[in-house]
């Protein structure tokens, strides 16, 4: 005889086997990790009683900017005093002297050894070294033209120069290549009248104009404005523990 009744567990010799019951299966992967071990904002305390946060990174940051910092400024002075040296040397490194002026025309004549470029500068002193706009306005307002030797002539404009190079009391109004021989530099006054200088010396040096202490200041101002950046990225995360 069978028991029916699903409510009620029968007992003695008729008795079946107890009913199955379910048991839980632990859930795949590593074991989850306790309330106590678990830091702010849900990330794992490190067991020998370190916390991951973002103050080692940002002090690495603001370290490396700090260098970067320095080192930006260090080439920023020797640029900057580079560039005054050479200001300083021209008027010795000069090949021939002459002047631009309001009815002044004063040519400057020189012996080339050899086959080379010369830059011819506009020395300014007192006022207009004060002045750029005005100073601008000198350089863009002179015409040069240089009698080569075998009749040829070379001709270049403080305008058409791309950008005038200051350096010191001394800006470029252009360059030119020449052979061997006799030389005569003669610059003028494009216009009648204009905001600009009565009179400036002019200084045909050798060589062409150098770009590398310019480059080299644009580079150093570059570096200390990165540095200072990444300084202040790193110091923000330093205070803060993630």
């Amino acid at each position: 005889m069978s028991w029916s009744n699903p409510d009620v567990t029968p007992v003695g010799p008729g008795a079946g086997p107890p009913p199955a019951t379910s048991v839980p299966v632990p859930p795949a992967g590593p074991p989850p990790i306790p309330p106590s071990e678990v830091g702010p904002g849900g990330v794992p305390v490190d067991p020998f009683g370190s916390r991951p946060s973002g103050r080692r990174r940002g002090r690495v940051r603001l370290a490396l900017g700090l260098l970067v910092a320095v080192v930006g400024l260090v080439a920023t002075v020797v640029a900057i005093v580079g560039l005054a040296s050479q200001g300083s040397g021209l008027t010795e490194k000069a090949v021939a002297q002459g002047a631009v002026g309001e009815g002044v025309v004063v040519p400057g004549a020189f012996t080339a050894p050899t086959a080379g470029d010369y830059t011819v500068y506009a020395h300014f002193d007192g006022f207009f070294e004060e002045e750029e706009n005005q100073r601008d306005r000198t350089i863009a307002d002179i015409d040069c033209e240089a009698a080569l030797p075998g009749g040829r002539t070379a001709t270049f404009r403080g305008a058409r120069q791309g950008a005038s190079q200051t350096i010191g009391s001394n800006s470029t109004i252009g360059w030119f290549s020449t052979p061997a021989g006799e030389v005569t530099v003669t610059c003028r006054y494009r216009d009648e009248v204009g905001s600009r200088a009565d009179q400036v010396e002019l200084l045909v040096v050798p060589g062409r104009p150098s770009v590398a202490g310019l480059l080299g200041l644009f580079v150093g101002i570059a570096g200390v404005l990165l540095g200072v950046l990444v300084a202040v990225w790193g110091w923000s995360a330093r205070r803060k523990r993630w």
